[in-house]
């Protein structure tokens, strides 16, 4: 099953840029050190989210849970790297 409304769905610049590709955020450093080792950059931030959101297009649902916080999607598949890699994004939670 795909996301719900997929096409229609947005990442957000605070949530890549504060989150994603934050070297500081508690959370988040680990998977910034992980996208920039790729060639993801904060000044550059829409194209991670445009990734993201295509991995979202092309994946299917593996996992859907509800939280006090909304619908938790979890996505398995890869996505394309600024520098041509393509990462597997196992896990990779939607919310």
């Amino acid at each position: 099953m795909k996301l719900p409304d997929v096409r229609k769905s947005e990442v957000s610049r605070a949530k890549v840029v504060g989150y994603l590709l934050s070297t500081t955020h508690r959370a988040g450093k680990a998977k910034a050190a992980f996208f920039t080792e790729f060639g993801f950059d904060s000044d550059h931030w829409e194209v991670l989210a445009t990734a993201l959101k295509q991995h979202a297009m092309d994946n299917d649902i593996v996992l859907e849970e509800k939280t006090i916080f909304g619908t938790r999607y979890v996505i398995d598949g890869v996505l394309k790297a600024p520098d041509g890699t393509w990462l597997r994004c196992a896990q990779c939670v939607v919310q």
